[in-house]
């Protein structure tokens, strides 16, 4: 994981565009950068401030530890009163109360979900092999 020498911009980190970070991790004072390439950086800036300095409406924050691309939101599911969100790469994230609203109504006005049933049908299969934040 590298951390040297790390530029965070308006639009991106590192001369990489948003749509290649697909989520954002807080780790304390630090930040952990998770591309679409599984490349991950640790920035030495809190989630907060990385998130005011990119600005960008694809980045979603869902939980007070996580800043998730949009546009890798494959499936959302809800269980009683919990929501989680499933990435491309088969990562489930939790989203937070408060922010299940917010996170509806992105969902509903922007039709986040483009997947076949064969898709989601793999997308299962792969949550049963990856882990939970």
């Amino acid at each position: 994981m590298n951390k040297r020498n790390t530029l965070v911009y308006k639009g991106g980190i590192n001369g990489k565009p948003v749509c290649r970070i697909m989520y954002l991790i807080a780790k304390g004072s630090y930040t952990e950068v998770t591309f679409s390439n599984s490349k991950k950086l640790l920035l030495s800036k809190e989630l907060s401030q990385v998130e005011k300095i990119i600005d960008n409406a694809d980045l979603l924050r869902i939980h007070k530890k996580f800043l998730i691309n949009k546009i890798y939101i494959v499936m959302e599911l809800k269980e009683k009163r919990k929501m989680e969100i499933i990435l491309l790469n088969g990562k489930i994230f939790p989203v937070a109360d408060r922010r299940r609203g917010e996170l509806r109504k992105e969902i509903k006005n922007n039709n986040l979900f483009h997947l076949t049933q064969e898709q989601i049908k793999e997308v299962r299969e792969l949550n049963s092999t990856h882990t939970k934040f």
